[in-house]
């Protein structure tokens, strides 16, 4: 009665109509495993990450209808996730634990690593390609991006990605 159960069984929660996340963590550190370069680096890089969030897409729709559970695939905050699995991997396979160190960590969702070389709009432009695969799309603007933006360039890539990208929201750090 305190979990605000019912007397005919039916709690405050109804599990049929939970919808279970699954999101992407690293997506850019594994193209960097089996291309040699990030996905903001090079167009094949770029494709390679698209064929893998498609499948993905696919595969967790696929699931969903064999098993009548609802399951959405969405791109969600995980930074915890991203810190754990570089933690887990590290330990576990050897190969990721020398890219993990050089580089600090995974990414989480389909959004590129900010760096001091790239420029704000091409990776929210790279990172858009991603977007219409996933509802809960968000565009991510990484502290290192933002500090080189100055107010009214904020503005126009604001204005740009509201009117070019199915994002629904902007994550500014």
């Amino acid at each position: 009665h305190e979990l605000g159960w019912s007397s005919n069984g039916a709690g405050a929660l109804a599990f049929d109509d939970l919808v279970h996340a699954v999101g992407v963590c690293g997506l850019n550190e594994v193209v960097r495993l089996m291309r040699g370069r990030e996905i903001l680096e090079d167009e094949d890089a770029q494709r390679l990450a698209f064929r893998i969030v498609s499948y993905l897409f696919f595969r967790v729709k696929e699931e969903a209808a064999k098993h009548g559970l609802r399951i959405a695939f969405e791109d969600l905050p995980a930074e915890d996730a991203a810190a754990r699995f570089t933690r887990i991997d590290g330990q576990m396979y050897p190969r990721a634990r020398g890219l993990l160190e050089e580089i600090g960590g995974y990414t989480e969702g389909v959004h590129v690593r900010a760096s001091e070389k790239n420029v704000p709009g091409e990776a929210i432009a790279v990172e858009r390609r991603f977007l219409t695969l996933m509802p809960s799309a968000r565009a991510v603007l990484a502290p290192a991006h933002r500090a080189r933006l100055s107010a009214s360039a904020l503005f126009e890539l604001l204005q740009r990605l509201s009117t070019e990208s199915p994002a629904g929201q902007l994550h500014v750090r």
